[in-house]
């Protein structure tokens, strides 16, 4: 894939400030994905036991959590895609303008993409099942019947969703810390960063071991931890893989929330490591990104 000129930590404040997604905009979406969320689930709870009977309960979790959430996966890569140009680089909503693959090369990194969404992550849910069956025995329940009898509600689906979004946060910032470390980057971590100004569909383009650590144990986690239904957990999935994609995208889209702090991190490297921003905060690992922030808000302020 295209390799990206050094990170330049001035490039974002060339974006026009005008677009930067605000609080409103957030809040937005974040309702939108949540709606989006208690339907996936519901459609997905009329889908599993027709699943369960057809290939049995394993093979329909894999299917339900692996398989379904790649094609969303994929779906919004395209469609993200498509509504760049193929990463247009003289788009005014362009995070980092003129920089990233020319549209000839845009697909160059999908062969392990592919592997990864098609066959790691899939193969990961697959392995994970066990332990989600120990999971609900720990929870108390006889069986996987009585514990997935019953699909949990709206309000108790968004509850999961608020520690499954925390669960990712730990494990996401932690082992994408580590993926840093000197010992590891070089032939773990820096495929990734082949995309200093990402692409949608390059969200996972990583090195399995990564893909395995970083990106789908962070994201199962609170499921089996929960001993989730595979229903919540397949629409927890789904709603986190477009929130990658979206946040690799490198542009200002609408109705997405805006993708800068993640992009920054693909540009300068050692910072904004996590997915809510808060352990970025504790750990003070968002410090420049945070006045660059208001350096650029400051600027529009002053130019209208």
């Amino acid at each position: 894939p295209h390799t990206s000129q050094p990170a330049n930590p001035g490039g974002m404040l060339a974006a026009k400030a005008g677009l930067r997604a605000g609080t409103v905009t957030k809040v937005a979406f974040s309702l939108a994905m949540a709606a989006l969320g208690v339907g996936l689930q519901h459609m997905f709870s009329d889908l599993w036991p027709a699943l369960c009977e057809r290939v049995g309960a394993t093979l329909a979790t894999t299917v339900m959590c692996g398989f379904i959430p790649a094609s969303f996966y994929w779906g919004n890569s395209l469609l993200i895609g498509w509504r760049t140009g193929w990463n247009d680089q003289s788009s005014p909503r362009k995070l980092q303008p003129g920089k990233g693959p020319a549209r000839e090369n845009y697909f160059d990194g999908a062969p392990l993409v592919l592997l990864n969404t098609l066959v790691i992550g899939p193969g990961l849910t697959l392995i994970a099942e066990p332990m989600w069956g120990a999971s609900w025995q720990w929870w108390g329940f006889a069986s996987a019947e009585a514990r997935f009898a019953q699909v949990p509600d709206a309000l108790t689906f968004l509850g999961s969703m608020v520690i499954f979004l925390l669960v990712e946060e730990v494990g996401f910032y932690y082992g994408h810390r580590l993926a840093h470390h000197p010992s590891l980057y070089s032939w773990v971590h820096k495929p990734h960063h082949t995309y200093t100004a990402p692409v949608a569909y390059a969200a996972v383009y990583a090195h399995p071991l990564e893909h395995i650590v970083v990106n789908v144990a962070p994201v199962i986690a609170g499921p089996v931890l929960l001993a989730s239904h595979p229903a919540t957990a397949a629409a927890w999935i789904c709603l986190a893989l477009i929130y990658t994609t979206n946040s690799h995208c490198g542009y200002f889209l609408v109705p997405y929330v805006s993708p800068e702090g993640h992009d920054w991190h693909h540009e300068v490297f050692n910072e904004n490591y996590g997915v809510l921003g808060i352990l970025d905060s504790l750990h003070g690992t968002d410090t420049r990104y945070k006045e660059a922030m208001r350096r650029r808000d400051k600027a529009a302020a002053t130019s209208k």
